[in-house]
């Protein structure tokens, strides 16, 4: 599968295949905590999880299930200049 990538002035968003080529931390720091335990709300979604799906074969190639990811993130440049709030709701990586 290819890399796809959009991008705009503020927010880059590329679509990728696999888990490996995005960092853990940019991943999970976009997770809904729960505001008691710091802890993601949907553990499904965390990267440790999807990784060990593809880790262990559970989705990829020749199992009916193609893990497609969303990556947004500021350009460098953006992100030296200024941080602009990215809307309510919305919690982007830096």
């Amino acid at each position: 599968m290819e890399e796809k990538q959009i991008r705009n002035r503020d927010i880059s968003v590329e679509i990728i295949g696999s888990l490996s080529a995005i960092n853990a931390q940019e991943w999970d720091a976009c997770a809904d905590l729960d505001p008691i335990s710091d802890r993601p709300l949907d553990p499904f979604t965390t990267y440790r999880f999807l990784r060990a799906l593809e880790d262990s074969g559970s989705v990829g190639e020749g199992t009916g299930w193609q893990p497609l990811y969303t990556h947004p993130h500021r350009p460098a440049v953006l992100h030296q200049r200024h941080q602009p709030h990215p809307g309510p709701g919305l919690t982007l990586p830096p």
